[in-house]
């Protein structure tokens, strides 16, 4: 930690258990290494409890040998708290700001305002760093870097085991990008006395949960969710299990002392708050945003901070609460944890049993209890166990593979698929179809955690091959989706998510045979996590998909005509075969796989059967029809059709293109399907006889047979997205003044619009007005600091005018901050180059070249730049590469023919001169 107090940047994880001095050693670190040496502190968290608690620990360290540089400093507290004070208040001169995320993101400004004066001084803090993945923290952050482009220092602090190789696709690895700077383990702490000896106490409270969950209740408890809510409330108001937990503590007072329970919900812990006052123990509860169960206020943050401060200081006995205490509340003298509710996260058990193992070494106890209060489930739940975690050692979290789907996880999420079978109705739609559609082609990957709603989550959504394009669309509008339905606040309500799902559902996956592979959770599951993130999830294919047709086994059965015995024996050796992996596949359960086979077999044989009478419907004539009305009929068959136009305008890059050949995008929702003879003149609805435009295409074209589309800006009445669609469309064909005629009315209509404010700089930087396209970048930069686009043009800026050492300083700021792309190299070397700094060009274009070997123009940069150097041979090897994408180019070849010979090997010279003339004059033919 000392020498990242040294450096100029750095983005680091500081990873100490819960109870073993993490605010302290944190507050230890920035007093020494940042304030002493004059520089300024931004500390980050998310609840009121742990912004006391930083303060305190500050003052309490601020002694003269950790701090010889300083004879003060000062210090701002901000929230929503009355007690703190508030974000206008910031003052250039604050050396120590501890603030809530929520109350600056609702005043950046002037947060901005202090970063501006302090730019390059300044560290960031963030304290459960594990929250730093969600969009407020990362505002914050991303207005840091951009602010402090030079020299910026974040130290994020966790208890909670998380991935943190910046190599992972992990969202929390690309804001630390350093990894860990400081670890220590549970046991190592304990050895040393800074944490309590636990001593872990299981009592089984003989209550029975009947009740069996549900395949879907039960998913969502293993995905770490809450108890289905009316078995929680059975469980939080059973007389007989509350006075069993009572009466134990009662029993057991001289030796549990100081007693912290973790409830399972504010019922539960109103109701066992009660039983210890009603039997003489000092008891209260703190719960997060409630409403007095008696009186109806809310419960304030304060009042929870007077509660707290109660027991603290020994006006309490016992202390009971619901999702507040998991993190970073200070109570070091805590005796005994009453575990009253269960959990399947790592995670939550670590924080619960953390807040009482407060060793002697640092203010708290010798040993401390953990105490387990266990229910009798029906189903069986693997339930977290404090002594497991512990002795596990499970502090650590494995790396996760994501490159393929695994065998495992599917097995867990098709038996809910399989299920679906036992409604005959069901069975009988699938029954004629391949086994293989059954068989999901990938998954959606991701975890999901938001502590603050108690979700630990990780999260496979399965598609399948009928489901594999509304998905792709689905992931791709993502950002429209939640713009188009107003929802642009990171806290979405239960209403709002429906309102999203049923807009899913009915824009995109209309049409689509929902019946498998179509869950409302993994929506909603996919919805969360983008809102959570603002990322999209990474797609994983299913690469043993192949090895689980069921189809084959069936057919092995059927066609070699087994009789029992002979089919018994079959199934049970591929089952016994480990190599096959159907134990995995079906999740040990041999009665689905067998059941699975015999619906195979019986679907093949039915097939086969012609036997009964074929009853058909008088046909109706769709190709009369126009779409909207096949799709009233017939909404397979619509889907059928759309779905075969839109695949005929794919072009090779997978994307979709107007028939005009003007407009090309992933996005079905820029097009619309149109006849090119309409019904009206006696054209068919086939697919031969269907287009796709553009929406603003076929909005000029109507009912016409030949159409002469009109200049975009020449139309009326366009959505301001619309616009922007059409403007792009002739900025890439560089009709630049139409173009900006149609963005400055976009602008009329909204001054602050992104899109086309970018657009605009394109344009400008395009017609050599740099200095117009520098305002314009700036302007979205002043709204999004780290907008992608805004930086680009704004270096390519620089570059126009020459100003290579600006434009270095922003491309290289884009691949340290935001993304990592071989156009940025590129553009990297080209400034080299200019500078005449040959070898640095060189390694750009090498860097470049390592995320696409077949990029022509590098290629050709290459051999050049070789060339230059008189490396002959290493050019002559890049320009055969470039030749061998583009075997049409004379100029390569006679580039080629140039470096043999300057190398004076001339029979190879002069077979290329005669290959570069070939086609030069094939290129002026």
């Amino acid at each position: 930690m000392e020498e990242n107090g040294k450096k100029e940047k750095f983005s680091s994880l500081l990873v100490i258990p819960t109870g073993g001095g993490k605010t302290f050693t944190a507050v230890y670190w920035a007093l020494k290494e940042i304030i002493n040496n004059n520089q300024k502190i931004l500390w980050l968290a998310h609840r009121h409890e742990l912004l006391n608690q930083t303060l305190k620990t500050a003052i309490n360290t601020s002694y003269k040998d950790i701090l010889p540089n300083r004879e003060n400093f000062s210090y701002r507290i901000i929230s929503g708290s009355n007690e703190h004070d508030i974000p206008v208040n910031i003052d250039k001169d604050d050396d120590f700001i501890i603030a809530s995320k929520d109350s600056l993101n609702h005043n950046l400004e002037y947060l901005e305002n202090w970063l501006v004066n302090n730019k390059d001084n300044v560290c960031l803090v963030i304290d459960e760093a594990h929250h730093a993945t969600a969009k407020t923290y990362r505002r914050i952050i991303d207005l840091l870097k951009s602010t402090c482009k030079n020299k910026f220092k974040i130290l994020g602090l966790t208890a909670t085991p998380m991935r943190t190789n910046q190599k992972e696709e992990g969202l929390l690895g690309k804001i630390f990008t350093d990894g860990i700077c400081y670890s220590v383990d549970l046991k190592t702490l304990i050895n040393n006395s800074i944490l309590s000896t636990p001593e872990f106490i299981e009592l089984e409270t003989k209550y029975k949960v009947d009740r069996e969950l549900t395949s879907y209740e039960l998913q969502a408890v293993k995905n770490f969710k809450n108890i289905p809510d009316d078995i929680a409330s059975d469980i939080a108001l059973n007389k007989e299990r509350n006075n069993y937990i009572v009466n134990h503590y009662i029993n057991n007072k001289e030796k549990y002392g100081k007693c912290l329970v973790f409830a399972l919900n504010v019922n539960h812990a109103i109701t066992l708050s009660a039983l210890f006052n009603q039997k003489g123990i000092k008891s209260d509860y703190v719960v997060s945003s409630i409403k007095d169960a008696y009186t109806g206020v809310t419960i304030s943050n304060q009042e929870n901070e007077i509660k707290i401060s109660n027991f603290r200081n020994g006006k309490l006995d016992v202390l009971i609460n619901v999702n507040i205490l998991t993190e970073g509340t200070d109570i070091p003298d805590v005796e005994t944890v009453f575990l009253t509710r269960p959990t399947t996260s790592s995670i939550l058990m670590n924080q619960m049993i953390g807040r009482g193992l407060r060793g002697k070494s640092a203010g708290g106890t010798e040993k401390a209890y953990i105490v387990s209060f266990i229910d009798d489930w029906k189903d069986r739940i693997n339930w977290i166990s404090p002594k497991n975690l512990i002795i596990g050692n499970e502090f650590e979290d494995s790396k996760k593979e994501t490159k393929k789907l695994c065998t495992r996880t599917v097995s867990i999420k098709m038996i809910e698929e399989f299920a679906k079978f036992m409604d005959s109705s069901i069975e009988n739609k699938w029954k004629e179809k391949n086994y293989m559609s059954l068989v999901p082609v990938g998954s959606y990957t991701f975890n999901i955690f938001d502590e603050e709603n108690e979700m630990d989550k990780i999260c496979e959504v399965l598609v399948f091959e009928h489901l594999k394009d509304p998905y792709e669309q689905l992931i791709e509008n993502m950002e429209y989706i939640f713009k188009n339905n107003g929802i642009l606040d990171e806290k979405v309500s239960d209403k709002e998510f429906n309102s999203l799902y049923n807009y899913i559902e009915k824009e995109i996956f209309d049409g689509y045979d929902l019946e498998i592979g179509f869950n409302e959770e993994d929506i909603k599951d996919l919805l969360f996590y983008y809102n959570l993130t603002g990322e999209k999830p990474v797609y994983v294919p299913f690469e043993g998909r192949d090895d689980f047709n069921i189809g084959k086994l069936a057919s092995e059965i059927v066609n070699n005509e087994f009789n029992r015995i002979q089919e018994f024996n079959y199934i049970n050796k591929k089952w016994e075969d480990e190599k096959l992996g159907w134990k995995i596949y079906f999740n040990n359960d041999i009665s689905l796989f067998k059941s699975e086979i015999d619906r195979e077999i019986r679907n093949m044989l039915l097939n086969k059967d012609a036997s009964k009478p074929e009853v058909k419907a008088n046909p109706i004539d769709y190709e009369k029809m126009p779409l909207y009305k096949i799709k009233e009929l017939d909404i397979k068959e619509w889907r059928r059709i759309t779905d075969a136009v839109y695949e005929k305008f794919k072009n090779k890059n997978g994307e979709y293109e107007s028939a005009s050949g003007t407009y090309s995008s992933k996005n079905k929702r820029y097009f619309q399907i149109d006849h090119i003879v309409p019904l009206s003149k006696g054209g068919k609805t086939v697919v031969e006889n269907l287009q796709l435009l553009t929406r603003w295409e076929n909005a000029q074209k109507g009912d016409s047979l030949e159409y002469e589309f009109k200049p975009m800006y020449e139309i009326e009445e366009l959505d301001l997205e619309t616009q922007l669609e059409a403007a792009f469309d002739l900025y890439v064909n560089y009709d630049y003044d139409s173009a900006l005629e149609i963005i400055d009315r976009a602008l009329d209509e909204d001054e602050n619009c992104i899109s086309a404010l970018n657009l605009k700089a394109k344009v400008n930087l395009d017609i050599g007005k740099y200095h117009m396209a520098k305002i314009l970048c700036n302007k979205v930069l002043k709204i999004d600091p780290n907008n992608i686009n805004a930086l680009h043009t704004k270096a390519h800026t620089y570059k126009g005018e020459e100003k290579f050492e600006k434009a270095i300083d922003i491309y290289t700021y884009i691949l340290e901050n935001i993304e990592v792309s071989k156009y940025t190299n590129m553009y990297i070397g080209e400034c080299y180059y200019r500078l005449k700094k040959y070898n640095l060009a060189l390694e750009e274009f090498e860097k470049a070249l390592e995320f696409n070997k077949d990029d022509y123009k590098l290629l050709a940069a290459l051999g050049w730049m070789y060339a230059m150097k008189r490396k002959y041979n290493k050019s002559i090897e890049y320009y055969k590469k470039a030749l061998e994408i583009n075997p049409e180019s004379g100029h390569i070849a006679y580039k080629i023919a140039e470096n043999y010979t300057k190398l004076e090997e001339f029979e190879k010279a002069k077979k290329y001169y005669k290959e570069s003339q070939r086609l030069f004059d094939k290129e002026e033919y």
